[in-house]
């Protein structure tokens, strides 16, 4: 899968990750903002290419993260 997010809903603009086979988790360069709205899609691909990207979701960090 290829996941782009970022602060801004631009289809071209962003952060652009790349998940691995159906790893739920996607890593980030440096820590979300607190409070922070950030908008997301996603697109399947094999090796007959890309398909399309989803629709923009949004999502926002609403607590810090736990501590192990």
């Amino acid at each position: 899968y290829e996941v782009a997010w970022g602060e801004e809903d631009h289809s071209d603009s962003g952060n652009l990750q790349i998940s691995i086979s159906t790893e739920a988790a996607v890593p980030v360069e440096k820590p979300l903002r607190l409070g922070g709205a950030y908008f997301w899609r996603v697109r399947g691909g094999n090796e007959a290419g890309w398909g399309p990207w989803s629709p923009p979701a949004i999502f926002r960090v609403v607590a810090e993260p736990l501590s192990a």
